[in-house]
């Protein structure tokens, strides 16, 4: 229009704006012409680089997508899986205690025994919590595998004819590589809150699953109940040595007791101790009735009289025998009554704690030896290994549908590098 001023086409605003806002991260000793771009010079489109387009799409898309269906639905073997659940509980028994009657008494002595079970290394929740754990690491370790293929009876299920030659196992597999191939076909998952295990086996046959999920079951069950004999008979040798201290210990308190029962010639020294504060009370006794026949005296006759010299004689006889008895029941050495008595309870101290000891330790090793004799640990399987139907895999439109997606990422990634590469040799 006339009077108008004349704007710049809109291509040469954004080619400008483009080279504005990449110039900046662009260094300089690439020399970069322009941004790569999948198009030749112009807006017409290379027909040479659209057919490398097609042709690189169907090979390295199509091809490989078609193939893995191909395989899965014509050459591939059928997988199937056996599923069971099963929940690891231990029984300990129920203990019989003789000559309780009434049930406060029995609840009193099974809190007892089960404080010192606990105590003497008898097994406890922590290590029952432990037992799905155990389980399922068993099944996929290298051990138990090299356990069943013992005689060559598990590469039987997995190596055939009727097993396509990608899926089965090579006939020449070592252990190691033999353990790697279990582990891809029997997972053993365990469930944190109700401890619950749920196994799964993979086999190319119905039989072939449930004959493998049946015989990690009874595997299973028998290592556990071995690990829990062992710690039982662990627990046993250690009450064992612990009722074995405790019965150490009582003989040498008796002995000491007897000894010092020789040394000081004392069966009891507190018998001893009553007889001599019996004495001195009749002592007392005595010198508290002459001391009022010598005031009665002194009131009635003559004060130096031969009868109050006697009377006074007999009471200074009385006081120095008091002094005496005091001396030897509670006087400063170590010989007296006194500490005789306290050395005599030490020593029953001691023989009593020993005692009790050697009870606590008696009845730690009966009930230890109560849980060895019993079954120790049971697998609850509530859902028995399937015999499954059909197959489980290989799904021949997932497969298809997973290899296209991957190799069409992988297709674009090298286009484009292919692109810049082209775009910059020019």
């Amino acid at each position: 229009m006339a009077g108008l001023p004349a704007a710049p086409p809109i291509r040469a605003l954004i080619e400008r704006s483009r080279a504005l806002a990449v110039r900046p991260f662009i260094k300089p000793g690439l020399r970069w012409r322009r941004l790569p771009r999948t198009y030749g010079s112009g807006a017409t489109a290379s027909s040479r680089w659209f057919a490398l387009l097609r042709l690189t799409f169907f090979v390295m898309v199509i091809v490989p997508a078609a193939a893995s269906m191909v395989y899965c639905t014509i050459i591939a073997s059928p997988v199937y899986v056996s599923e069971a659940r099963l929940a690891i509980r231990e029984s300990l028994g129920t203990p019989v205690y003789d000559g309780l009657d009434t049930n406060e008494a029995k609840g009193a002595a099974a809190s007892v025994a089960r404080g010192l079970s606990a105590l003497l290394g008898g097994l406890g929740g922590a290590s029952r919590a432990q037992g799905p754990f155990v389980f399922a690491n068993y099944v996929t370790s290298l051990d138990y595998v090299a356990k069943l293929d013992a005689d060559g009876w598990l590469r039987q299920f997995f190596t055939g004819p009727d097993i396509d030659f990608w899926s089965a196992l090579r006939s020449n597999a070592t252990v190691e590589q033999l353990a790697r191939y279990w582990g891809k076909h029997v997972t053993a998952t365990v469930d944190r809150r109700s401890e619950v295990v749920l196994l799964r086996v993979q086999a190319f046959s119905p039989e072939a699953a449930q004959t493998l999920a049946a015989r990690i079951l009874l595997d299973g069950e028998g290592v556990l109940n071995k690990l829990a004999a062992q710690s039982r008979m662990d627990a046993v040798l250690r009450a064992k040595e612990q009722l074995d201290a405790a019965t150490k210990r009582y003989t040498e308190a008796l002995v000491r007791q007897q000894q010092w029962r020789l040394k000081r010639r004392a069966v009891d020294p507190a018998q001893a101790a009553d007889a001599l504060s019996i004495s001195l009370l009749r002592l007392e006794q005595e010198r508290i009735a002459a001391d009022r026949e010598i005031r009665a005296l002194e009131r009635l006759s003559v004060p130096n009289g031969p009868t109050l010299g006697v009377l006074r004689d007999r009471v200074r006889a009385i006081e120095s025998e008091i002094a005496t008895f005091k001396a030897n029941l509670s006087g400063g050495g170590s010989s007296t009554a006194v500490a005789a008595l306290a050395a005599y309870e030490e020593s029953e101290l001691d023989v009593r704690f020993a005692e009790t000891l050697q009870s606590i330790t008696l009845a730690g090793l009966q009930e230890a030896e109560r849980r060895a004799r019993a079954q120790s640990t049971f697998i609850n399987v509530y859902i028995a290994p399937s015999l499954p139907e059909t197959s489980a895999g290989p799904i021949w439109w997932q497969t298809g549908f997973f290899v296209f997606v991957f190799c069409g990422i992988i297709w674009i990634n090298v286009m484009i590098l292919v692109a810049v590469v082209r775009d910059h040799r020019r």
